[in-house]
């Protein structure tokens, strides 16, 4: 099983990196990668890759770790990469547990260099583990954006266009808040201003003038 899925594994990672993602799906691969044929909206569209300066057909992505653009000629492979790559570090992680517990429990059975096989054993889980989840990771998110319909380019792009929604809305809310503060603050100095006035100061002092002679009468 090692062996099959590490055969797959380097084959469609070859394919990917030597397929050229800017050739036409019908001349580079008339009946796809493996009879794997992708057809949809999200493949439909060429957007062009600055990294690679090429416009591709269907481009997803642009793959650091590939060094190559991501799009319908060679997505399939790309997936295949992901999955298997999956499975070959699950595999890894297994049968390094399942070595270590051997050798937990049958120390003396292993011989001299069984404290060598164990060190090489902790080094492979060290570094097998993390790649484990990079790749469970990897292929999640694929399976979520084909569950949604789109693509990693077309995912940014909304995830972009929610991000500066969500900020524009928070800055009208603080302009908003703002413009409400001003505004009471306005108010209050109108009213303390008006009512310091002395044309108030004046009528309430004719208004007392009139009392005082009304009771002088009296």
């Amino acid at each position: 099983m090692h062996v099959v899925n590490s055969t797959i594994l380097i084959t469609s990672w070859r394919s990917c990196e030597t397929i050229d993602p800017a050739a036409p799906v019908d001349d580079s691969m008339s009946n796809g990668w493996r009879c794997v044929r992708l057809s949809g909206p999200r493949w439909e569209k060429t957007r062009y890759c600055a990294l690679c300066r090429k416009a591709v057909p269907g481009l997803d992505h642009h793959c650091t770790w590939l060094q190559t653009c991501i799009g319908k000629v060679n997505y399939a492979q790309f997936f295949t990469v992901a999955c298997t790559g999956t499975v070959q570090f699950v595999l890894q992680v297994v049968y390094a547990a399942l070595c270590l517990l051997w050798l937990h429990y049958h120390p003396f059975d292993a011989g001299i260099f069984g404290y060598v096989v164990e060190s090489c054993l902790v080094v492979c889980l060290v570094m097998s583990v993390p790649c484990m989840f990079m790749y469970f990771v990897l292929v999640s998110f694929h399976l979520w954006l084909m569950v949604l319909g789109y693509g990693t380019y077309e995912w940014m792009l909304r995830r972009r266009k929610e991000q500066r929604a969500k900020l524009e809305a928070k800055k009208q809310k603080k302009h908003t808040a703002t413009g409400e503060i001003i505004s009471t603050s306005t108010q209050v100095v109108s009213m303390s201003v008006v009512k310091d006035s002395p044309a108030v100061i004046k009528v309430t002092d004719v208004k007392l003038e009139e009392r005082d002679r009304e009771l002088t009468v009296l």
